[in-house]
């Protein structure tokens, strides 16, 4: 049944302590959890990997979402279609995730928020991504570091980028252009729309995490959950 149809509207529960910002990590070997039919169907109609990583991301998030708001999770009214930023309806706050090999990241807040997450030990050719996508300043400093921490840097960058994109509900591409990091004060800047957002970024075990909010400014502490799969 469409979420508008419903004869009365649903409500969340209030969420208890403001001052903290759930986020959840679920391994992708844990067992799927339900989803909508609507849901199923998009699921089924793409590639098999692709349809198990809908389906996987889909049911986690109404899993996690019913037990912050008190609501069953197929009632939660959430549009996430592939490819588009996942949505709830109106006054039920706002999420974002991020997937990486083995792992998905929820967050949610009752302000606008971007969420990225990547393992530490990936691999990649970071030189090369910097000179694609960061400006001169960043490329300067990162130039000084030796290969490892370059790597290093660049996933640190990366994954703050990411968060600010999804903050915006931006394009990938344009948004690692666009965006910069001020590590000193954990800001991102976008100088051609104008935008700055308070940046927190934390190392998790065998992942990198990085939250964009504007409500970080006001002493909102990440708060992990985690599954034991």
């Amino acid at each position: 049944m469409p979420y508008r149809q419903l004869e009365e509207p649903l409500q969340p529960t209030e969420v208890s302590n403001a001052s903290v910002l759930p986020l959840w990590i679920f391994q992708k070997n844990a067992p799927l959890k339900a989803i909508t039919a609507s849901e199923k169907k998009i699921a089924n109609a793409l590639t098999a990997n692709r349809g198990k990583e809908f389906e996987f991301s889909r049911g986690y998030v109404r899993f996690a979402l019913s037990q912050l708001l008190g609501i069953d999770p197929l009632k939660i009214p959430m549009t996430a279609d592939p490819g588009k930023p996942p949505r709830l309806a109106e006054g039920w706050g706002y999420l974002s995730f991020s997937h990486c090999s083995d792992a998905i990241l929820l967050g949610w807040s009752d302000e606008k928020l971007g969420v990225d997450i990547e393992r530490t030990d990936r691999t990649f050719e970071a030189q090369a991504i910097a000179n694609r996508f960061f400006n001169k300043k960043e490329i300067e400093i990162l130039s000084n570091l030796n290969k490892e921490n370059m790597r290093l840097n660049v996933l640190e960058h990366w994954v703050v980028k990411e968060a600010a994109i999804k903050w915006q509900r931006g394009k990938l591409i344009q948004g690692l252009i666009d965006w910069s990091w001020d590590k000193k004060n954990n800001i991102a800047i976008n100088r051609r729309l104008n935008y700055k957002l308070n940046i927190n970024q934390l190392k998790y075990k065998e992942w990198h995490i990085a939250i964009s909010s504007n409500k970080l400014k006001s002493k909102c502490y990440p708060m992990i959950c985690i599954n034991s799969n």
